[in-house]
């Protein structure tokens, strides 16, 4: 039976009320992805100051006429710098990725099981993640490739085809303003529609069991089928996000107005207080309201509470 859309907001926030522990998923996220990203900084550090420290002690140990040698190898290894450095953050983005699309597909199983049977664990967290994860990875890859192509494909028409061809985008010329206004307006148009468009698609992936592409296509299907649901959620959640990131701005300006250790004390504090409000509250109940939206609107879940 297909729900209406206040029924769908009111009785998902009835599901995370009843279901506090839908959030463990994402806190447990947030420590991991902290964790990691503290040790794998440190380690990379390490290694670039070791292979830093070599190179120095080369160049410091080496002959007037040795450095003239060796200044040609200079940009082939900053060149290498550069590809190792890139490397670094490919192999970060990808674990960080991996790490996330675990909690995730777990908080989603565990939202279904709670919509579902009105009751959840955290060992439905575990089957979900275990089960979709490499699925969920796969197409949030293939999403932000998609991101990537939007990107490329606005800045060079908008900025590189106008260099091209000899125009001036710099200083305060009338031509670049020109060029650079209606690029960056498309541009956030085309990011904000790819941002609905795909809404869906991880949950479609997850409650419906799909594989990687059957899951992007099943996504993006149920956006057409469902396109003012769809919009109107994005929507809400998109408001009530904003309201928060207002909230925490504010907060942290007249923080700033404080004496300097009541400042630092207020701001850790403030810190603590939006952190639980985005892992414990609005994430868990997004997650919620849109797996309810995904299983009323297809009929895919056994039993609605």
């Amino acid at each position: 039976m297909k729900e209406d859309f206040t029924s769908i907001l009111l009785d998902g926030f009835a599901t995370w009320r009843n279901n506090p522990w839908i959030c463990v998923p994402f806190i447990l996220d947030f420590l991991a992805v902290i964790v990691f990203s503290i040790l794998y900084f440190i380690a990379v550090i390490l290694v670039l100051g070791i292979l830093g420290f070599g190179v120095f002690s080369l160049f410091s140990s080496g002959q007037p006429e040795g450095m003239q040698n060796l200044a040609p190898h200079l940009m082939g290894g900053l060149v290498i710098a550069l590809i190792i450095v890139l490397a670094l953050v490919l192999v970060y983005y990808i674990i960080t990725i991996l790490i996330t699309s675990f909690f995730t597909a777990g908080a989603i199983g565990m939202s279904k099981e709670a919509i579902e049977k009105n009751k959840t664990s955290v060992s439905t967290m575990i089957d979900y993640g275990r089960r979709k994860m490499m699925s969920l990875f796969a197409v949030n890859v293939i999403i932000s490739l998609v991101y990537l192509l939007a990107v490329v494909i606005i800045v060079g028409v908008f900025i590189g085809v106008p260099i091209m061809l000899g125009f001036s985008l710099g200083g305060d010329g009338l031509m670049g303003f020109l060029f650079i206004l209606p690029g960056l307006l498309l541009l956030i148009l085309c990011l904000i529609v790819l941002s609905i468009v795909f809404a869906p698609v991880q949950y479609a992936l997850v409650l419906s069991d799909l594989r990687t592409i059957d899951g992007l296509k099943r996504g993006v299907s149920f956006f057409l089928e469902n396109k003012l649901f769809v919009f109107l959620l994005w929507l809400i959640i998109s408001m009530i996000s904003i309201f928060v990131e207002v909230l925490n701005l504010i907060y942290r300006f007249a923080v700033e107005q404080l004496p300097t250790i009541l400042s630092l004390i207020m701001s850790f504090t403030g810190l603590l207080i939006y952190l639980v409000v985005l892992l414990v509250v609005v994430t868990p109940l997004f997650t919620v309201w849109w797996s309810r939206l995904y299983l009323a609107r297809t009929g895919t879940g056994d039993s609605i509470y």
